[in-house]
């Protein structure tokens, strides 16, 4: 039996933010909403296994992915000790509860103090973050929106050379202290960020760069993250197959917010095919289908679920954006020069990326290309091997071809 518009609106599917976060009610997506109590959370064994690799070893460790990844719920959501080892998650952002901001407003403090940093403030100042007593044991420091944190210091260095030998120096060697006998990690989107002050930057060359991943996927299964992720968006009332979920995760390489955002689309174009509601199953000609239709350029232009990501994009290879973030504008113009590439895996020739930026209406320089192969790559905007270069999250790369930027 065949059930009409009405009867799908009664059951649309549910929205879920890269925070773990549903609601049933898609015109409140909490974008706007972000301390929403969370329904359902997916387990991520992968960040937690990431983190555990590091149980026993001390340094910095730098994880950066594309913005909404998962990265902050993940990591503020570590609620266990790691071999004896107690977690403190800060943010420069916004962050689930009040005190997840306090280091970050203790350096901004200390940058508009007319006094020197204190010797013993990044101890000091994670010892009141932690969510428990350290009680000599090992501290994991976790630093969230990390590009803002050292974008103040690079900015206040600059402009004020006291602050600079007074405060900001100081502040990167007492990291380097702090890393000796406890491990920093640094989360962000841009894998260069901390790169400031580089003829006395002692905290850099301790930097180390692990990939951060998104929602892991069995091929050929439904089971792991990425597989419960798509089970508690449909909660059960729609059904998929092993090659629904590959060809899925081929589209989304398992970004969650983007994943949410192309099954809300799809279930908009099941409602539209009068598909029957009970014992619905979906199949790999399914999305294949789905894809044809509701992902070209001109459909991504105009729905409503890509909002966000329309115009982080838009701004981001705008003139503005440029001059903001070189960088983002080159990765954004690489993905939407490779997605009009023609190629169905969105993939150009190793050979070719070189010529392809040249292509790009830069407003000045751009970045190396291999610069940006590599950091692009760590933050999971792009991949490759020894022929090509491949788009990561392909409904990325689509809407970077679908948005306008505003270009002077």
């Amino acid at each position: 039996m065949e059930v009409g518009r009405e009867g799908w609106r009664r059951w649309r599917p549910p929205l879920l933010n890269d925070d773990g976060i549903l609601t049933y009610r898609p015109l409140e997506f909490p974008l706007t909403t972000p301390r929403l109590l969370p329904i359902y959370r997916v387990e991520r064994t992968s960040v937690r296994n990431l983190l555990s690799a590091f149980d026993r070893t001390n340094g910095v460790r730098l994880w950066c992915s594309v913005r909404r990844s998962g990265k902050t719920t993940a990591c503020f959501g570590l609620d266990f000790t790691a071999a004896d080892s107690v977690i403190v998650s800060q943010t420069c952002g916004t962050g689930p509860n009040p005190g997840d901001r306090l280091f970050f407003e203790r350096v901004t403090a200390a940058i508009q103090s007319p006094s020197s940093l204190a010797a013993d403030f990044v101890e000091s100042s994670v010892t009141d973050c932690s969510p428990v007593a350290p009680e000599g044991r090992r501290r994991v420091l976790i630093i969230d929106e990390y590009e803002t944190l050292f974008g103040i210091l690079r900015a206040a260095a600059e402009q004020d050379d006291y602050v600079r030998y007074m405060v900001v120096q100081p502040l990167l060697n007492q990291f380097v202290e702090f890393a000796r006998d406890n491990l920093l990690v640094l989360l962000g989107q841009q894998p260069d960020a901390h790169f400031i002050l580089m003829d006395q930057n002692q905290l850099a060359p301790y930097v180390r760069q692990d990939p951060f991943p998104l929602f892991e996927h069995v091929a050929g299964t439904r089971v792991g993250e990425f597989g419960e992720l798509v089970r508690k968006v449909f909660t059960e009332r729609i059904d998929c197959d092993p090659g629904f979920l590959g060809s899925l995760h081929d589209e989304t390489a398992g970004h969650p917010f983007l994943t949410v955002n192309v099954l809300c689309s799809l279930v908009d174009w099941l409602i539209e095919q009068k598909r029957p509601h009970r014992g619905l199953s979906l199949e790999r000609d399914d999305f294949a289908e789905f894809r044809k239709v509701r992902l070209r350029p001109e459909h991504l232009e105009i729905s409503p679920y890509y909002d966000f990501f329309r115009q982080a994009v838009k701004d981001a290879m705008g003139t503005r954006g440029y001059d903001a973030n070189p960088w983002l504008f080159t990765v954004y113009w690489v993905l939407r020069e490779i997605s009009g590439s023609g190629t169905d895996d969105l993939s150009v020739g190793r050979a070719d990326l070189a010529d392809l930026m040249e292509r790009i209406p830069a407003p000045g320089p751009l970045p190396d290309p291999n610069e940006i192969l590599r950091t692009a790559t760590q933050a999971n905007f792009l991949q490759f091997d020894e022929d090509r270069v491949r788009v990561r999250i392909r409904t990325l790369a689509r809407l970077a071809a679908a948005v306008r930027p505003g270009l002077a």
